[in-house]
């Protein structure tokens, strides 16, 4: 688990340490390692989460706990968070930084809630 959250926190470093105005392919890279920052951190949160209660009524599955259900929903939501993104990328090709900059802080927010969970 201990590595788990240091790739994270590694991961979202990376994409956060990119704030050099830089050429595009760099950005581009910068993108996809949010992306991945965004996934693993989520797969955290889910990790951590399971089977215990859940505050957030729409995460909450039977009995109010954390499940496959609440797998289900968690995912679609940051896929979709992501494919959003993706797409307003697509017509908008130089806010890459910006995206990633979102990817990351939703990225900490998953790995502060892991954090809370596994105390």
């Amino acid at each position: 688990m201990k590595k788990t959250i240091a790739a994270v926190l590694i991961a979202a470093s990376l994409a956060m340490g990119a704030t050099v105005p830089s050429d595009r392919p760099h950005s581009r890279k910068l993108w996809w390692t949010s992306v991945a920052a965004v996934v693993v951190a989520s797969a955290l949160d889910a990790h951590s989460s399971w089977g215990k209660p859940e505050l957030n009524p729409l995460l909450a599955g039977s009995g109010g706990r954390f499940g496959t259900r609440s797998l289900v929903v968690k995912s679609a939501l940051t896929g979709g968070s992501v494919t959003a993104l993706w797409l307003i990328l697509r017509r908008h090709p130089g806010f890459e930084k910006a995206a990633a900059a979102t990817n990351t802080a939703l990225a900490a927010s998953f790995v502060a809630a892991a954090v809370h969970n596994s105390k």
